[in-house]
């Protein structure tokens, strides 16, 4: 099935306001307010002296029907940076948020720098108090490494069925020597919980691939008249800070939410593109609000340019089934 989306604008990008929310809105996740959305985003501090920055969550708070009127920006980070040697030192990005007992958990990626890699993930817990701040349910991730996922995990997003907590992620696969860097090749794995706290994994990766050295990263998974889709991005694992090997957007459906197809065209934007996307769209996020469907995505340089988005006008066409292999 081909979904059709239509571009509604540019909603957010920093402009140094703050020292902590100085460039980038990365991963943009939605939250359903009663008379508005608010949108989390992750933003970087101003470099250090040796160019190391870090990633804090943000938020703002944007119109229901038109999410390009701003209402409010959050002048202080939603979720602040883990302290000294704790997983997400050195940055966290949203991930999701669900509603559990009535509160909000927010599942995001914490960033930390080890000294035999040029970085390390994992994803965390925070839920929310009644000032609006997220506060770590554990000074632990909640998804960790482990012998068959030895390197990182990110970008979670979580499902309910059935009564089981299915949450979609990035896992890698490897680190590459290119030139004089180290580049990390990671794809989507799939984990399940029935509390939201312990987690059952196997380490496999779920969505076949179309390129030789794919990266897969940032999914969102909703249900369509009985079958699930996930958005997702993807780029070439090397030499990808560029046009033409960087993120796009890319489907993939599945009716069980573990067996998953690629479908045959990526995501289609319509209308003009503008420049701050030009380059690249990455890190989809994907919410029905009031029966309308909206994607909110990022744009060139990894969301250096911000994040806009755009509204479902079409589903064109029956997916094939089966076709698709993983070549991983």
């Amino acid at each position: 099935m081909k979904f059709q989306w239509a571009r509604n604008g540019r909603v957010f990008c920093p402009q140094g306001e703050h020292p902590w929310m100085n460039s980038h809105a990365q991963v943009p996740r939605l939250i359903e307010r009663q008379a508005e959305l608010e949108i989390l985003f992750a933003t970087r501090s101003r470099p250090a002296d040796d160019a190391t920055f870090v990633s804090r969550i943000g938020s703002v708070r944007v119109h229901r029907q038109d999410p390009t009127r701003i209402i409010y920006v959050s002048p202080d980070p939603v979720l602040d940076v883990g302290g000294p040697g704790q997983f997400d030192e050195f940055g966290v990005m949203p991930g999701c948020v669900v509603s559990h007992g009535g509160r909000e958990r927010l599942y995001y990626t914490g960033w930390s720098r080890p000294d035999d890699a040029p970085y390390q993930t994992f994803i965390g817990l925070a839920e929310r108090d009644k000032d609006g701040r997220f506060l770590r349910r554990t000074k632990r991730p909640v998804l960790g490494l482990t012998p068959a996922e030895p390197i990182l995990c990110n970008g979670p997003f979580i499902i309910e069925s059935a009564g089981l907590m299915h949450m979609f992620y990035a896992s890698a696969l490897r680190w590459i020597g290119h030139g004089d860097r180290q580049e990390c090749e990671y794809r989507i794995a799939h984990a399940t919980s029935t509390d939201g706290i312990n987690w059952e994994r196997n380490g496999r990766f779920i969505v076949p691939t179309r390129l030789q050295n794919e990266c897969q990263n940032a999914p969102t998974v909703a249900e369509f008249n009985g079958r699930f889709h996930m958005w997702f991005c993807y780029r070439e694992a090397l030499n990808f800070r560029n046009k033409t090997r960087g993120y796009r957007l890319a489907c993939a459906w599945s009716e069980d939410l573990t067996t998953w197809h690629r479908d045959s065209s990526s995501t289609c934007l319509i209308g003009q593109a503008e420049e701050w996307e030009q380059e690249m769209q990455c890190y989809p996020g994907v919410y029905q609000v009031d029966n309308k469907w909206w994607m909110f995505y990022c744009g060139n340089y990894f969301g250096r340019s911000g994040f806009g988005c755009a509204d479902l006008q079409d589903q064109i066409g029956e997916t094939p089934g089966g076709q698709d292999k993983n070549n991983e």
